[in-house]
């Protein structure tokens, strides 16, 4: 599943550390398969316009990192930079 890192940069953040540390961690976000199931679930709850569900992904996908305060907290940047595009 591909990041559009353009879109990430230009509506969601001009802040270069947020990048840089999302970048560090993006090998261990979608190294998981587990993760991957929740980023793709959620971005089905996205286009249905189901914030919830949405919402219910990402905690859910928060808990699996919860020894990983830096990986949990930029999980949630990572969702909506996957799923923004196909949101738009």
């Amino acid at each position: 599943m591909d990041v559009d890192w353009d879109l990430f940069r230009d509506k969601l953040s001009t802040d270069e550390f947020l990048i840089n540390t999302l970048d560090r961690y993006e090998s261990h976000l979608m190294g998981d398969p587990k993760l991957i199931n929740l980023l793709r679930r959620g971005i089905y709850h996205v286009s249905q316009q189901d914030e919830a569900g949405a919402l219910t992904c990402i905690e859910a996908a928060q808990a699996l990192l919860g020894t990983s305060a830096a990986a949990s907290q930029l999980y949630p940047l990572y969702f909506f930079a996957a799923a923004l595009p196909e949101a738009l």
